[in-house]
């Protein structure tokens, strides 16, 4: 089964985790922003069973990445900033972007994935925080078709529905 990586750990990315968790998912959590009650939800992921470590440490370590982050800036830090997961995934790996971000973005940030090896999916989500603990989000999503990834719809355990998965990044917004 896949090692999963979830980056930020507020209420929506620790549903994320969670729902990864009791699916029987080995999972990372990564606190990269700080952001309030996240300490908390660090410690109480590990006393779940997840494992805590810095986003390079923990994306070396896995086969998919989702950074559930607030927007462009933040999924370009947690992709390529300095201790970014990019520099440290394995060829072949996978980042799930579930910030929504603009067309050029998400094709920018594929580029840049594909430039080191991985797979990219633009990936927003919504549903909320309860959604997201039940293993119910919706997700948006779309790629280009790897010829092998780890992310088949097992380990997707975190989503209720998945539309798009069209080859077009970011088709669907204006």
């Amino acid at each position: 089964m896949p090692i999963v990586t979830v980056v930020g750990l507020g209420s929506m990315e620790y549903g994320v985790a969670q729902a990864l968790l009791r699916a029987g998912f080995d999972v990372f959590g990564c606190d990269v922003f700080g952001c309030d009650g996240d300490a908390d939800r660090v410690a109480r992921l590990a006393s779940e069973g997840g494992q805590v470590a810095p986003v390079a440490q923990a994306a070396g370590q896995s086969h998919i990445l989702v950074s559930v982050v607030l927007n462009a800036a933040q999924t370009d830090t947690v992709l390529c900033g300095t201790d970014g997961a990019a520099g440290a995934m394995q060829a072949g790996s996978v980042n799930v972007s579930c910030a929504t971000l603009a067309p050029d973005v998400a094709r920018d940030m594929a580029a840049r994935a594909a430039a080191r090896g991985l797979h990219y999916l633009d990936a927003p989500i919504s549903g909320g925080a309860a959604k997201a603990a039940a293993g119910q989000l919706s997700i948006m999503a779309s790629a280009r078709p790897p010829r092998s990834t780890p992310l088949r719809p097992r380990s997707m355990r975190w989503r209720r529905r998945c539309t798009g998965w069209g080859t077009t990044r970011a088709r669907g917004r204006p």
